[in-house]
């Protein structure tokens, strides 16, 4: 009975169909799940060194000697580590080994300039390393460290999992709406006064069908 009561008001509720007005309310408010552009991690050794200052040509020769330097190491990401620890001037992630985390190429691009961005993105393998790139900050050198492919699914691709979510939600609304509601309507009450006259070790317990006397017609 309680199943075909919890059956009967769930169907009920989620009877509606979702309208593609709703799946598409529903999929512009959550267009970050659906839709998402490729990132890049990569670390940096960072030469700070403005553009046009005389600065800007010793960087550059020091990250070229660092670069072939980095190359020659057994392990190019723990070359770039050392040098990163021993020689990038980016405070904020020289103690991290340069890690800049995951970023867009818009986000590269506010923080380095479109020079950073394309560097960073044309990078293929794990652990290759950059050719010294200039910005106005001064010259970097890029290691990758990931990749995330990106996400672009349409509205008609995914509008009937959107749905079938939504009708979900609905019916669990409705089980918890149900539950409530036979919560409020039952009233339990228990009488502290009768309770306390109740001995369980004097409440004879009814025969069991081995001892039980043999009733005589």
């Amino acid at each position: 009975m309680v199943q075909r009561l919890v059956k009967s008001h769930t169907e009920s509720a989620a009877g509606a169909t979702v309208s593609d007005d709703e799946a598409r309310a529903y999929y512009d408010a959550n267009v970050s799940e659906y839709v998402k552009p490729p990132r890049v991690r990569v670390s940096q050794l960072l030469l700070k060194a403005a553009r046009g200052s005389p600065e800007r040509a010793k960087a550059l020769t020091q990250a070229v000697r660092l670069s072939t330097e980095i190359q020659r190491g057994e392990s190019v990401p723990r070359a770039f580590d050392t040098a990163v620890r021993a020689h990038s001037q980016d405070t904020a992630t020289q103690p991290q080994g340069g890690d800049l985390g995951f970023r867009t190429r818009e986000e590269l691009i506010a923080a380095g300039g479109e020079s950073l961005a394309d560097s960073a993105f044309a990078l293929k393998a794990i652990g290759q390393l950059s050719a010294p790139i200039e910005t106005d900050t001064g010259v970097h050198i890029l290691i990758l460290q990931g990749r995330q492919v990106g996400l672009d699914q349409r509205f008609d691709q995914v509008k009937a999992r959107i749905v079938q979510r939504l009708e979900s939600e609905r019916r669990a609304k409705a089980l918890d709406s149900l539950v409530q509601s036979l919560r409020d309507k039952t009233q339990v009450q228990v009488k502290d006064d009768v309770l306390a006259q109740i001995n369980p070790e004097t409440v004879e317990a009814p025969p069991s069908p081995s001892t039980a006397e043999p009733q005589i017609p």
